[in-house]
């Protein structure tokens, strides 16, 4: 029987765009290509959230700004050995979504998803194809004015997240098995080798591109793991 030899890390911030990331772009890429991971998404908070972007630039630069982060990690991944991959995290007052399946083209042509309510947003995205992934659903933060969960616009929830109590976790996995959706996890990496504790998903099969990684979700192909690491002080 084929047994997970695959892993993935599916939420990682960089502090090359991301206004809470403390690690680089290639401190990121390293630190997973070194603990033998087979890929990574790049998943930089959004213009409409915790981003350095200042959004007095006009639309095309800050979409170009946004996106080096991940063009930059992907001429990493060909150095260390490492796929990765391109997802976008938008913050929408109390949920935050990771969006896959579009990219800067798509982002280009689309400067409403700066303004689009949750709903809307997220109809916008599957009109185009993309894939919404809720993170966190249940975390409490002070940024967080009120949790907001709508089953019917998500695809999938991340239901580990170590920068979120049992609590949260547990909760955002009674959410996605209650409503019958994929579950996967990510560390939200924002601070490469300093990150303890590491979630992700795992598959048998190679995942060689966004798509292959959302078709594994959506028909139970993989499974989230969780290691812990030590750290010297």
């Amino acid at each position: 029987m084929a047994r997970y030899k695959y892993k993935y890390e599916t939420h990682v911030h960089t502090c090359a765009v991301s206004k809470c990331g403390r690690a680089s772009v290639e401190e990121q890429v390293a630190f997973y290509a070194s603990l033998g991971y087979d890929g990574m998404f790049i998943t930089e908070h959004f213009m409409r959230g915790n981003c350095i972007i200042s959004r007095d630039l006009p639309w095309r630069e800050q979409v170009e700004y946004y996106c080096s982060a991940y063009e930059e990690g992907v001429e990493l991944g060909e150095k260390y050995g490492i796929k990765v991959f391109f997802g976008i995290e938008v913050s929408l007052g109390g949920c935050d979504l990771i969006v896959l399946g579009l990219g800067k083209n798509w982002l280009l042509d689309h400067p409403e998803t700066m303004t689009l309510p949750q709903d809307e947003f997220c109809d916008l995205i599957h009109e185009h194809g993309g894939f919404v992934v809720h993170a966190h659903p249940f975390r409490e933060a002070s940024y967080i004015t009120a949790s907001s969960v709508i089953p019917t616009k998500e695809d999938a929830v991340e239901i580990y997240n170590p920068n979120c109590d049992d609590t949260a976790n547990d909760l955002a996995k009674i959410y996605a098995r209650e409503y019958g959706l994929p579950m996967t996890a990510g560390s939200d990496n924002h601070s490469g080798a300093g990150q303890r504790k590491l979630y992700g998903y795992e598959t048998k099969e190679p995942l060689n591109s966004v798509e292959d990684y959302i078709n594994s979700l959506k028909n139970g192909f993989g499974r989230t793991f969780m290691t812990v690491r030590e750290i010297e002080q």
